[in-house]
């Protein structure tokens, strides 16, 4: 249970293909490229999806799903998801804020699927709430609704999913759950935003929240989003491989130099000579790929999340040398850990180098 402070290689699941993976708080969800679920870490209330609240200190089958081909996980602060090839979507952990959408209060140990809509494309969780896509990029949300991160217009929590009706006519290509907020990318490039804005992170130049999607203007007008990234700040990738950060900024997060909050979307000048093309985000540190394979970490080191070996905040987007020359394929952001997952020395069939934002999924 030591932290780590550089970039180490998971023995645990060096004999599988890892695909993709998600990081909550304290745990940890591994996709297969067979479809299988993995977790490990923190097992309260059910998280992990073993039946009980043990936690586990190596990777583990979660066996309830694995007759099932899984293609996408999410873990919120204690509750996790698990899409299928058939569009049915798993989940488990704490349900007493309806998180889990299967129509009560009440925490689940194992995976159940669920109800209502059909189809899934897509699906996040936020630190009590949870987002999905349905066939055709229409969004649902459910859950914790006491930050406006719903979206419905009010502050009533909702124990399954309701779709959101103010982005009906929106065809979204990405929706992401940030702690107490959401962010919503849409097929035309256009970000919109709702929930908390108490540290400027919906980017609309104040600290209101929003209780209905509204898009995000300013520095991204005429900007073609392609991914957003959301923790307790914001971060957005434009078509042109440049990389906005607002929000919350007190541990250097924002990658801007200092430690402001910014409430409009601001361009990372450090990073304005790299072409980014994928972004994470954690609670308060941040991580983007640039074209020429770089990875650089900013924000708060406070449990070595930054990968740098040291316990240092940085202001300043710093490449991580531990990871040079590797070929970054996929990351997730916990609320200060993270999974990278790098194509082999052998470079292992299957899998292609990260060229696009597609490859942050």
């Amino acid at each position: 249970e030591a932290e780590v402070m550089l970039p180490t290689t998971l023995p645990a699941l060096t004999a599988l293909r890892v695909r993709a993976a998600a990081c909550g708080e304290h745990h940890t969800a591994f996709l297969t490229a067979s479809g299988e679920v993995f977790t490990c870490g923190l097992g309260q209330f059910g998280a992990l999806g073993h039946g009980s609240e043990e936690r586990e200190a190596r990777p583990r089958r979660v066996e309830a799903i694995a007759a099932e081909t899984a293609v996408g996980v999410a873990c919120g602060w204690r509750h996790t998801a698990a899409l299928t090839t058939d569009g049915a979507l798993y989940l488990w952990g704490h349900g007493g804020f309806g998180q889990l959408g299967h129509g009560g209060w009440i925490h689940f140990y194992l995976p159940l699927a669920l109800g209502g809509p059909q189809g899934w494309e897509q699906v996040s969780c936020g630190a009590r709430h949870t987002a999905a896509l349905a066939d055709g990029g229409i969004a649902y949300t459910w859950g914790d609704a006491a930050h406006l991160q719903l979206g419905h217009g009010g502050r009533q929590r909702l124990p399954a999913p309701r779709r959101v009706e103010e982005l009906a006519d929106v065809r979204l290509v990405q929706l992401e759950c940030g702690a107490h907020h959401c962010a919503a990318v849409a097929a035309d490039g256009t970000l919109w935003t709702w929930g908390s804005g108490a540290f400027g992170q919906l980017g609309h130049g104040g600290r209101m929240s929003e209780a209905l999607p509204r898009r995000v203007g300013g520095a991204l007008t005429g900007v073609r989003v392609l991914r957003v990234a959301c923790g307790g700040h914001t971060l957005a990738l434009g078509a042109g491989g440049e990389l906005y950060a607002w929000g919350n900024g007190k541990h250097g997060q924002l990658g801007h130099g200092g430690h402001r909050a910014e409430a409009s979307p601001k361009r990372v000048a450090a990073l304005r000579k790299q072409r980014v093309v994928g972004v994470a985000a954690g609670d308060f540190h941040s991580l983007a790929l640039t074209a020429d394979l770089r990875v650089f970490t900013f924000g708060s080191g406070a449990f070595g999340e930054l990968g740098h070996g040291t316990l240092a905040h940085l202001t300043l987007p710093t490449p991580l040398d531990a990871l040079r020359g590797k070929r970054l394929l996929f990351a997730a952001c916990g609320s200060a850990h993270n999974i990278l997952l790098t194509l082999d020395d052998a470079g292992s069939p299957g899998y292609e180098s990260a060229t696009t934002a597609d490859s942050f999924y």
